[in-house]
Formats: C-alpha cells, structure tokens, sequence
C-alpha cells in the first residue's frame, strides 16, 4: 500500500473516533428513574430469606404482616417491610440470596405475595429518581435523621455516603417501596405465600441495599 493511502487510512479513521471519544457519557441515562405504585391498588412482593425464614409464619394468608424488622434501611431509620412492584426482581434477588446460603435450611427461600389498597391520613413520599432529595434522604435513614414517613417509594440504592447512588441492573433502577409503621402494613394483604429453591450460584445485584 502507498504511504499517501496509508495516511488517508488513518486521517480517516480519526475522522470516526474522534467525535465518540470527545462525545460525554450521558451518565443520566443509567439513572432510567421509578414508576409510582402506591397511589392507587397495587400488587407488591417481597422475597424472603436467611434470617427472615424463622418468621415466615408473620404472612399469612388474608391477613395484613405482622411486623417488619426494625433496623435502618434506605427509606426508614426504625425499620419497615420492603417490597418489589417486580415480581421477577422479588424471585431474582430470593434466588440470588437462598443458592449461596451455606446452611441447606437457607436454600429454601419464599415468595410473598400482597395486596396493596392506598390508606387515609398516613404520610407517604415518591422517589422517582436518585436525586439529591433521595440521596440526602437514604443517608438520613442510616444516620437515624430523616423524618417518619409511613409509606416511601424509590430506587434501591447501593453505597453509602457519598458514594450513594441508584443502583442500575441491566440499564434500569430497581423499583422498591418501604411501609414503615403499623398503619402502613394494615394497606397491605397477603394473598399468596410460595417455597421456591434455586440452585444458580449467580449473584443479582450483589452490592443493592436491599432489606
């Protein structure tokens, strides 16, 4: 090849990569932002696992949960019962958590249905993006700060501090909403319980604060 078309080659080729290595990553088009599902009827899931599956017998069928654990997560310093709108990302994080539990007890994980009815006079807040508001509220919650609200829909985060952010699987932000107190779980009503068991060792999300 002549060195004249050598270098037409290669003027050429800068011609294409330059402008895709000046172009920015448009970091805002993995923040893909949340649905709101607790203003009108809705059906929620919960997965649960490890040491939840002592107390499995708190749903039961037809009637609201009975508690929820009371330690900080990302929408409730005093604790709350955590739910997925998704029902694949309920069964992706109970699988994903039973198949690398070493006890064999563990590897049985269950499915929780609910029912979701909007209630009266209880304070509820919509995430629907991770915003400074989200951020500055999810750090609140594990530094024992943020105000009491009863009902909180958002993303899931992963990090803490100033590494918090929404976390993204498969380009999307997980949806979750917290009910945290009393009159939050009577919205709530367990339709359907099932076992489930998985034996793929694959991690979902490993790094997500999720309770």
């Amino acid at each position: 090849m002549k060195f004249t078309s050598i270098l037409t080659s290669l003027f050429g080729a800068c011609a294409v990569l330059l402008p895709v290595l000046a172009a920015p990553v448009d970091l805002e088009r993995r923040n893909t932002g949340v649905p709101s599902h607790i203003h009108y009827h809705s059906t929620f899931y919960r997965a649960v696992t490890g040491g939840e599956l002592a107390h499995i017998h708190n749903y039961q069928p037809g009637h609201h949960p009975a508690t929820y654990n009371p330690v900080p997560g990302d929408f409730a310093h005093g604790g709350a019962l955590y739910v997925f709108a998704d029902k694949h990302d309920a069964e992706l994080w109970g699988d994903s958590f039973s198949s690398v539990a070493l006890d064999k007890k563990k590897q049985t994980w269950y499915l929780v249905e609910f029912s979701y009815t909007p209630g009266h006079g209880l304070s509820t807040h919509s995430f629907h993006a991770g915003t400074e508001d989200w951020k500055n509220f999810v750090n609140g919650n594990y530094a024992g700060h943020s105000p009491h609200i009863d009902i909180v829909e958002g993303p899931v985060s992963v990090g803490h501090g100033p590494r918090l952010q929404a976390a993204v699987v498969n380009d999307k932000n997980i949806y979750q909403a917290a009910f945290a107190s009393p009159a939050a779980l009577s919205t709530l009503v367990v339709t359907h319980v099932s076992a489930r068991s998985s034996k793929d060792k694959h991690r979902w999300c490993p790094s997500c604060n999720i309770m």
